[in-house]
Order: C-alpha cells, then sequence, then structure tokens
C-alpha cells in the first residue's frame, strides 16, 4: 500500500542522512583536531570521545525506546518519539560543540552529540523488524545500502567543500573553516528527526504481501 511504501521509503531516507552525517566522525574529526592545533597524541583520544559517546548512546536508547513504548501505549510514538529527540537533540548540541574554544570541551561536547545521535539505533532496528515482518532481512539490508550509499557519497561533497573554505596566509600556512560542513551535518540530524512524524512503525510489508 502506498502508506507502507511511503514509510519504508521515509526509513531509508533518515538513514541516508543519519549516515551521511555519522562520516564527520570517521573521515573529518582527526582533521577537524589537527586543524585546531592539537598534537597528534591528543587528537587520538579526542576522537575517541564521541565514539565513547556513541557506544553509551545506543545501549541507553534500546531501554529507552522500550521504556516509551510502554509510556506512551503506542508502538509508533513511542518510537517516533525517541527517533525524533535523539535527532533533533544531537542536531541542537552540535551547534553547541562548534562554538567551544576549548579543543576538550568541543570534544566532550560531540560525545554528547553521539550520544544523543546513536540512542535512535535500536528504535531504526526495531522499526525495520515492526514493518518488515517476515521480509526483516530485505528491509534490514535495503535500509543498511540506504546508509553506505550516502557515506560514499558524502565525503565526495564535503571534501571539495572544505577545500573551498580553506584559506592561505602569507606564510602560506592554511586555514580550514570547519564550521560550515557542522551546520550542514545539523541540518542533516534535524531533517532525520523530522522523518520520524512519518515513519510509522505499525505499517507491515506482510499485510501488504498478503494483500496483494
Amino acid at each position: 500500500s502506498f502508506g507502507v511504501m511511503a514509510t519504508i521509503g521515509t526509513l531509508l531516507s533518515q538513514q541516508f542522512l543519519n549516515a551521511g552525517a555519522d562520516i564527520v566522525y570517521t573521515y573529518l574529526l582527526g582533521s577537524y583536531f589537527l586543524s585546531k592545533g592539537v598534537s597528534l597524541a591528543s587528537v587520538g583520544m579526542l576522537a575517541m570521545l564521541p565514539m565513547a559517546g556513541g557506544a553509551a548512546g545506543g545501549m541507553f536508547g534500546g531501554f529507552l525506546n522500550d521504556w516509551m513504548m510502554r509510556v506512551t501505549g503506542s508502538r509508533r510514538w513511542g518510537r517516533a518519539s525517541v527517533g525524533f529527540a535523539g535527532k533533533f537533540m544531537a542536531g541542537a548540541m552540535l551547534l553547541v560543540a562548534i562554538r567551544q574554544d576549548s579543543e576538550l570541551y568541543a570534544g566532550l561536547a560531540l560525545m554528547v552529540v553521539k550520544f544523543f545521535s546513536d540512542w535512535t539505533q535500536p528504535t531504526v532496528w526495531g522499526t525495520c523488524t515492526d514493518i518488515g515482518g517476515r521480509f526483516s532481512a530485505t528491509l534490514f539490508s535495503l535500509n543498511n545500502t540506504s546508509g553506505n550509499v550516502a557515506a560514499l557519497l558524502l565525503p565526495l561533497m564535503f571534501g571539495p567543500m572544505l577545500d573551498w573554505f580553506t584559506t592561505t596566509d602569507a606564510a602560506g600556512a592554511k586555514t580550514t573553516n570547519y564550521d560550515v560542513v557542522f551546520y550542514i551535518v545539523a541540518g542533516m540530524y534535524v531533517a532525520t528527526a523530522c522523518c520520524w512524524f512519518i515513519i510509522d512503525c505499525t505499517k507491515n510489508l506482510d499485510s501488504t504481501a498478503d494483500d496483494a
């Protein structure tokens, strides 16, 4: 049905945006801290902080998801509220993170960003299972493929963008302004949050297939 297809399309779109935003942590975070004058040894520690936040957020999100479904009495809105809140807070905290003068505070703020962002992952997986039914494996693979496509394409956009916002002073030293990329990522987080108003995990592929 149209409702199921709209839900699946939106689910795949949120995964595209989510995975596209996450490339900041795997591709750009090291160079971001190096551009702020941090030593190579310290970069490793600072870049690790968001990963730790994401791991904690993923575990917390699983419990939060179950709790919200009990509190709301609705599987759809329990999942949607967790998905929306996590991504919206991640976007808001990212704007806070890039305003920190201290590299340590920036790393800690990015850890909070990743905590909120990744607490939605159990919700995404649960939604795939709810919607997919006996086609869950297929929906999981489509969802992961959507994320992998974003992880392939977004660096091709962010790389030239960072080059565009790199300036060279008279001494030949280069300075890169990462703010525009982070603003875009914050916008992607908010767009992902809005997707959860459309995603309805009570729509099920089993019933669609049986009706066909």
